[in-house]
């Protein structure tokens, strides 16, 4: 395959438009080079709480976004039930170390699609990022 084709497949390749939200600035910070890297996902911003992705969410429309449920001024929960209306079309993503069964359950009564704990595998979360399950 010749540049000019290696070109032309990027450019028609649709990235995934991704939000996340941590309240650790490492952690955004190694979810945004991760994602970006991945080559699949275009990262539109990452916020600090959940305040801040409502905003993000409302200026963006992103198709993904991936929250932890502990953060300041506006934790998981919360945001994922506004994000929620907000974003009908978007994968709402829990993505924390809180692995009780009774978050897991409210978070997908409050319309996540998935709930990741923060302890899986860097190949098995981009697949499971990808693949929408």
């Amino acid at each position: 395959m010749g540049p000019t084709t290696q070109r032309r497949i990027a450019v028609t390749q649709r990235r995934i438009r991704v939000a996340l939200a941590d309240d650790s600035s490492s952690l955004r910070e190694l979810l945004s080079l991760l994602l970006e890297d991945d080559g699949g996902f275009e990262l539109v911003g990452a916020a600090a709480d959940g305040a801040e992705l409502l905003d993000l969410a409302i200026r963006e429309h992103p198709e993904l976004v991936l929250l932890d449920l502990t953060m300041p001024v506006l934790d998981g929960m919360t945001t994922l039930s506004r994000l929620r209306p907000l974003l009908p079309q978007a994968r709402l993503v829990v993505f924390t170390g809180c692995d009780e069964p009774a978050a897991r359950r409210q978070a997908l009564a409050l319309g996540a699609d998935d709930y990741i704990d923060k302890s899986v595998g860097v190949l098995d979360l981009l697949a499971r990022l990808r693949s929408g399950s």
